[in-house]
């Protein structure tokens, strides 16, 4: 019936979706040449400013790709464009970027284009890092691209992994017929948390993992060496409303992570793990209420997240690794 331009990136999504929580970010990207990258720039400009953007925002030599999303009433089908080659120069530029930047927490989000060695993430973690003498800065990781890499350098109390299950199932290698659509019990979180510790020996001390549209888990590891599952319930949404998911679960990050950063007096008055994952799916939920992708409603979050039940604690036990 129409059609609608929008930017999608999953760090450009997390930048709008910050702006919609009024948290200012610098947006580390790749842009390629030509109309469409001209085109994303501006929308950008647009939503999240020209600071967001300045110094962190490098251009390439490959165009830049497009993707189409085709919403129905149900269901939405991504058809998503191969990315283009990045040159050794344009990397350099983006780790040099890094080094000039003072941030509060990082974000990593998302597959990493051709040409992109698999420390990539590692070497961008390690560049921001080494630009602070204060404390260390929290880190939300929202993909699995040069992660064997990339859990080997960074802190693993003030790191959270986010995943959805049929990524946890991945990295544990452990072979179910468990996804998304049909959701996962409890015990096979469990044994795919366990087994993800133990293939990588305890990287991150949370891991915040969404379900599709059943309930979300966190995992926690105690100082005691124990293992904390919490089930979070998903916010209900109105009935019979055209949902338009793309960009939900960058969303989640996005607001997970200014929450446990700092956060919000509307509706998050503690830091607290949980308090913020629980804000976060909040506005992956509010994020389905609206066509622009990545955007929502600040007054529907909070009334989202105020009409949500409180984690539950689902299991715990202590961890042995061999």
């Amino acid at each position: 019936t129409r059609i609608d331009i929008g930017v999608g990136g999953k760090g450009q999504d997390v930048a709008i979706a910050l702006s919609c929580l009024s948290r200012p970010c610098k947006l580390l990207q790749f842009i390629g040449q030509g109309p469409e990258g001209d085109q994303v720039y501006e929308m950008l400009q647009q939503t999240v400013g020209q600071d967001a953007l300045e110094s962190t925002t490098i251009r390439t030599v490959a165009p830049l790709r497009t993707c189409t999303s085709i919403v129905g009433a149900d269901c939405t089908t991504e058809l998503v464009e191969p990315s283009g080659s990045i040159q050794k120069e344009e990397l350099d530029e983006i780790y040099n970027a890094c080094a000039k930047q003072n941030v509060d927490a990082i974000c990593i989000m998302g597959s990493m284009p051709p040409g992109c060695p698999d420390d990539t993430y590692a070497r961008i973690y390690q560049a921001i890092e080494a630009s602070r003498n204060t404390k260390k800065n929290k880190c939300l990781i929202d993909s699995v691209a040069g992660i064997d890499a990339l859990l080997k350098v960074v802190q693993p109390e003030t790191t959270m992994l986010k995943v959805n299950i049929s990524e946890l199932l991945k990295l544990a290698q452990l072979q179910t017929k468990t996804s998304e659509t049909g959701g996962a019990e409890t015990h096979i979180v469990v044994q795919a948390v366990t087994q993800f510790l133990q293939r990588y020996s305890t990287p991150v001390h949370t891991i915040a993992i969404t379900n599709g549209a059943h309930p979300a888990y966190m995992a926690i590891v105690n100082n005691n060496n124990t293992l904390d599952l919490y089930k979070l319930e998903i916010p209900t949404l109105p009935q019979n409303t055209v949902l338009y998911p793309i960009g939900a679960g960058d969303a989640v990050a996005a607001g997970t992570l200014a929450a446990w950063v700092d956060p919000f007096e509307r509706a998050v008055p503690k830091k607290s793990r949980l308090s913020a994952f629980a804000f976060g799916l909040a506005c992956g939920s509010a994020r389905c209420l609206c066509v622009e992708n990545s955007n929502f409603d600040w007054n529907m979050v909070e009334k989202l997240y105020e009409s949500t039940p409180p984690p539950v604690l689902v299991s715990s036990h202590t961890l042995y690794y061999y």
